[in-house]
């Protein structure tokens, strides 16, 4: 069930990850961070009719900080998606987020094996084979590589954390803390959005901004939930996936071109979350 879970998260991240990215090169991703936390906010009711559960102030306080944590890394995420290259920023943000949990687990008296160590290796290697791209050959209007890969790592870090905060969540917590970040978020992109004075996405595209939101709160509800069923390396590996579903529709969609040695890097990577989940 773990392993289901954690895939459908993966699936769901990756297209969420997609659309946002999307509707930020139309508009701020103050506006559609928004729309999206919000159209979230409905998924998340709707799931505790079938994942009950009664969670303490410490898992409230939890789901508070680690969702903050989460926004903050969707900011990145969408921003790098928008501006760079989705087929290059998606994975880069999806190894850090898998090693994380792994180092957490050193740290908390794991034992890192060797495969999981050069996991990470492989990951820090597949990072620099994505890095490199011709700039002239990128639109003036996108970040360039040496860029973005900056953001999608600090991204990455956001949603490790996410991870190893739902690991720390009890059991019996429900969906209820991710509510309570929703709570924390919603206020805080609202006001941003006053004090930059954003202009509300048009009705034409609302549709992925809140396709965003209902994609990442799924997932965000599958990831947490295969955590409780199963292993924490598992699941953040498993879930870390996601850039297959972002890589797809960026080339299907987007027609995004990448160079021999970046494709190879991506190979690298896929290898480094295997190894890692492996270890």
């Amino acid at each position: 069930m773990a392993v289901a879970l954690a895939l459908a998260g993966a699936i769901a991240w990756g297209t969420g990850d997609y659309l946002g990215g999307v509707t930020t090169r139309r508009h701020a991703v103050v506006s559609v961070m928004l729309m999206a936390q919000m159209a979230g906010l409905v998924t998340l009711l709707i799931g505790t009719v079938v994942v009950t559960g009664s969670p303490t102030v410490r898992d409230s306080s939890l789901g508070a900080a680690g969702s903050l944590f989460g926004a903050l890394g969707l900011v990145l995420l969408y921003y790098s998606l928008a501006h760079g290259k989705m087929s290059i920023v998606a994975p880069t943000t999806a190894v850090t987020s898998a090693a994380l949990p792994v180092l957490w687990g050193v740290t908390s008296g794991e034992d890192l094996t060797l495969l999981a160590g050069f996991g990470i290796l492989a990951g820090l290697i597949a990072i620099g084979l994505i890095s490199q791209s011709n700039d002239k050959d990128e639109d003036e209007r996108r970040l360039s590589t040496a860029q973005s890969i900056p953001i999608a790592l600090a991204a990455g870090a956001c949603f490790g954390v996410l991870i190893v905060v739902f690991d720390n969540l009890s059991e019996e917590a429900g969906l209820w803390p991710l509510i309570a970040g929703r709570g924390v978020t919603i206020p805080l992109f609202f006001i941003a959005a006053l004090v930059t004075k954003v202009k509300p996405i048009p009705e034409t595209h609302r549709v992925t901004a809140t396709g965003a939101g209902l994609l990442d709160s799924a997932a965000n509800s599958f990831v947490l939930l295969a955590v409780q069923e199963g292993l924490l390396t598992l699941t953040a590996v498993l879930s870390s996936l996601y850039p297959a579903m972002t890589v797809a529709l960026a080339r299907v969609v987007d027609k995004e071109r990448l160079q021999p040695i970046q494709i190879f890097g991506l190979a690298l990577a896929a290898v480094a979350i295997v190894c890692i989940g492996g270890g």
